[in-house]
């Protein structure tokens, strides 16, 4: 039996090529492109909400610097790539945003309907621009060079009031935490699961990573501290030994400048305060049940971001003083009592459409690094849920925006590999014998 003789062309030789072309987009995929030097200048212009004098005033709302290059980016990305979002994905990401706007209508919530607009369409354009996962780490270490810097000017600000470090001059103490947990995540996976070569880069990514978590833990936000440790649980399930042994490392790091540069009163009186319970505990709790009383009374369509304040307070009938409006303080109390039931189930549908990204079928199924890519997106998506339960703002903060966006991009780009025994079998030709 002969395979060969009365062929035109020698099968292994296609089969070759066709390897050489898979090693090829191989290479491409830890490739940094322009895409990526463009998210490491986005990450790195974070350090600019930190500071008054960097975010002008536009129509009553501040300016948030590293939306300047997003918004002059964003046409061309989102006209020309869009459609390389799973159509799950995007279905999802358009329901939430149409329900939010529709339950958002009326002057009162005119701008955090803007505001949540704005956002999804930046984690969208930011998950468009990851070409490769040296994309990915290139926004990363922009991200996480500007929440060092946050820490680092934060930590030089002598704490006179015994409130903790305020690393962000426009917003109080606890949000720093949002715009460090994603950066946080993001430098644990590079170095836990890229492993980049580069060991300048990975030094930074620790060191940085220090600085970080020095700043929350000496901001006394406890939502800060249980998003720190829900990234070491995370990284720690992730590579046991390995991450055991970068979480105790980074732990004693932090304890000893704590205790010989720093201070742990901070620390101690929250710890003592969660152990014990205080007011501020059961406010939370209470905010969240008055949000979905009222989302049971407005299933369709909520009272609307901007009137929930006013209906919380008539609800909660606490006796304050009645010009004192209360947030939710919960970014699901936000949505369920502001927007309503249905929104809330969009925000559900849409979660669920991140959590199951499915890989191309196209190029034969899930690779590895594919594997790994929604590895991260689900990370950042509990961490997303977690912190959003202590602060609403979190729908609009530049952290989770770019987190939430590399990671979505890193399964984008990742889904465009193909096994390589997908390949070597989906290029063997089919032979007829020849005598």
């Amino acid at each position: 039996m002969n395979f060969t003789s009365s062929l035109p062309y020698d099968p292994r030789a296609v089969i070759a090529q066709i390897q050489r072309r898979h090693e090829k987009g191989r290479a491409t995929f830890d490739t940094l492109t322009l895409n990526g030097i463009l998210l490491f200048f986005i990450g790195l212009t974070v350090v600019g909400s930190g500071f008054r004098a960097a975010r002008p005033e536009i129509g009553g709302l501040l300016l948030q610097p590293y939306l300047v290059p997003i918004l002059l980016a964003m046409p061309y990305i989102l006209l020309s790539r869009l459609q390389e979002l799973p159509t799950r994905v995007l279905l999802g990401l358009g329901l939430f945003t149409l329900s939010f706007v529709m339950t958002s209508l009326g002057p009162a919530s005119l701008a955090i309907m803007l505001k949540l607009v704005v956002s999804v369409l930046t984690t969208a354009t930011i998950a468009l621009l990851v070409r490769s996962r040296a994309d990915l780490i290139a926004g990363a270490t922009g991200l996480l060079l500007a929440v060092a810097a946050l820490a680092l000017h934060g930590l030089e600000e002598p704490d006179l009031a015994g409130l903790g470090v305020k690393a962000i001059e426009v917003a109080n103490k606890n949000s720093y935490s949002m715009y460090a947990l994603p950066a946080l995540l993001l430098a644990g996976y590079l170095v836990l699961r890229i492993k980049p070569k580069s060991k300048v880069l990975l030094t930074l990514s620790v060191v940085c990573s220090l600085a970080v978590l020095v700043a929350i833990f000496m901001s006394g936000n406890r939502s800060g501290y249980l998003g720190a440790v829900l990234v070491a649980l995370l990284l720690v399930r992730e590579r046991k030994i390995a991450g055991v042994l970068l979480v105790g490392m980074v732990v004693a790091a932090i304890a000893y400048y704590l205790i010989n540069h720093g201070s742990t009163e901070i620390l101690e009186r929250r710890v003592n305060q969660t152990v014990e319970g205080n007011s501020s505990d059961t406010l939370r709790i209470n905010l969240l049940k008055a949000c979905v009383k009222i989302g049971l009374a407005n299933p369709i369509a909520g009272v609307s971001p901007g009137n929930l304040p006013d209906e919380i307070r008539h609800n909660m009938a606490t006796g304050h003083v009645e010009e004192v409006i209360v947030g939710p303080h919960n970014v699901f109390g936000l949505i369920i009592g502001g927007n309503g039931l249905l929104c809330t189930g969009c925000l559900l549908l849409l979660a669920w459409s991140l959590w199951t990204w499915p890989p191309s079928a196209r190029r034969g199924g899930s690779t590895s690094e594919f594997i790994e890519a929604r590895k991260l997106l689900r990370y950042m998506l509990v961490l997303w849920a977690v912190r959003g339960m202590f602060n609403d703002e979190i729908l609009y903060n530049p952290g989770f925006c770019i987190g939430l966006g590399l990671a979505m991009g890193m399964c984008v780009a990742a889904s465009k590999l193909q096994p390589l025994a997908v390949v070597g079998a989906g290029a063997r030709p089919q032979l007829a014998p020849t005598s």
